[in-house]
């Protein structure tokens, strides 16, 4: 999972010298950042698929959604498609943590301008996400990945879109790559609380006048996805694509009531931008049981102890025992943080099933457990 890299950070009185020292000689904010793809190319636990990007604008879309864009080296940022996400590498207290976000710019801004664009939701517990609207400035220099996913616009035209909330950003990203004659042809449903706080409503209006058939639906006042709504736009499931992004929940009840009206499965495409927990489970589960659950780590001999109803991934009680787990999304796309366990049974967060007992590999940031669990860690 996520892979701290410490430092010993200089004196408060060294600071300003030590950062103009790095920035004149490496061009980054510290040597760590420097080194550390060089020595990706010899082990693959620090990340040598990266490259450097500098601030150039934090704006925020509405009091929850924020855009940094960011200048990128187009020789080294990859072929980027619309709807793909990036990892993006920060210093927080002198931690390097690495987190998923989906690119909401377009392909031709990359070749334009060299910039990619952000969009980021602020989670309400998250450790990164609202700290770093406020903690990072206009010059800043950052990593990121290159651009990853497969959540990309397929050849049909003919295309419905359906987002809730921040899922809007990869869509956004996919809706100005599209030309006139596929706009037209296509229709967004875009679920927020407040249309007063719509993210992007400039240019979905922009969007709407060039052909896009656009639904804004106010959840506080008309609800949450329902084949009613699906209705109301007319459109033909039988010959378009649909791409859905936000939470699980969503695009499940999404997925499941486009089957039924009569869409292909193999026509649905998603990307979710939230994970199940294990509160629901039946209560007669073992992970309903009152008695304590216990995480081991063969390899290095530490121990968790939690409670049967924790909300902690393997990942975090592992990193909360300063164990050496290599990560990277946290959100069960990018696979780093794949991990041997050899007993135990654990509840995917992102798929809602349990394991066997018995040893498997599995995705330390989406396991959770709800018996006692063994760890090759």
């Amino acid at each position: 999972m996520t892979k701290y890299f410490s430092q010993t950070a200089p004196t408060t009185a060294l600071t300003a010298v030590y950062r103009l020292f790095t920035e004149i000689l490496f061009n980054t904010n510290s040597i760590s950042s420097y080194l550390r793809p060089i020595a990706g190319l010899f082990d693959a636990k620090y990340y040598n698929q990266s490259c450097p990007a500098k601030v150039v604008s934090v704006k925020n879309q509405n009091n929850n959604i924020y855009t940094v864009t960011l200048k990128v080296p187009k020789n080294l940022f990859g072929d980027f498609k619309a709807g793909q996400f990036v990892s993006l590498y920060v210093e927080k207290n002198s931690r390097r943590l690495q987190r998923t976000f989906s690119i909401s710019s377009t392909p031709s801004e990359l070749l334009r301008h060299g910039t990619i664009q952000l969009s980021i939701s602020k989670q309400k517990h998250g450790a990164i996400t609202p700290w770093l609207c406020d903690n990072i400035s206009i010059g800043q220099h950052l990593h990121v990945s290159e651009a990853q996913g497969e959540f990309i616009l397929k050849s049909n035209i003919k295309r419905l879109f359906i987002a809730a909330g921040s899922g809007i950003t990869p869509i956004i990203s996919m809706l100005r790559s599209m030309q006139l004659s596929e706009l037209s042809s296509s229709t967004l449903i875009f679920y927020v609380r407040d249309k007063v706080e719509t993210p992007f409503s400039d240019e979905l209006t922009s969007l709407a006048s060039a052909g896009l058939n656009v639904e804004i639906i106010e959840t506080t006042s008309q609800g949450r996805f329902s084949a009613e709504h699906l209705a109301q736009c007319k459109i033909n499931l039988l010959d378009c694509d649909a791409y859905l992004c936000g939470p699980k929940k969503m695009v499940d009840e999404c997925a499941t009531q486009l089957e039924t009206l009569g869409a292909s499965k193999n026509s649905i495409y998603y990307e979710l931008f939230a994970l199940t927990d294990n509160s629901t489970l039946d209560p007669d589960h073992p992970s309903q049981r009152k008695s304590e659950i216990t995480v081991s780590y063969s390899k290095s001999g530490a121990l968790s102890k939690v409670a049967p109803d924790t909300q902690s991934s393997l990942l975090e009680l592992a990193e909360e025992q300063k164990l050496d787990a290599l990560s990277g999304c946290r959100i069960g796309v990018c696979h780093q943080c794949v991990c041997t366990k050899t007993s135990g049974r654990v509840f995917n967060i992102k798929t809602g099933s349990i394991s066997d007992s018995g040893e498997e590999e599995i995705q330390l940031c989406i396991s959770k457990p709800i018996d006692n669990v063994a760890l090759a860690l």
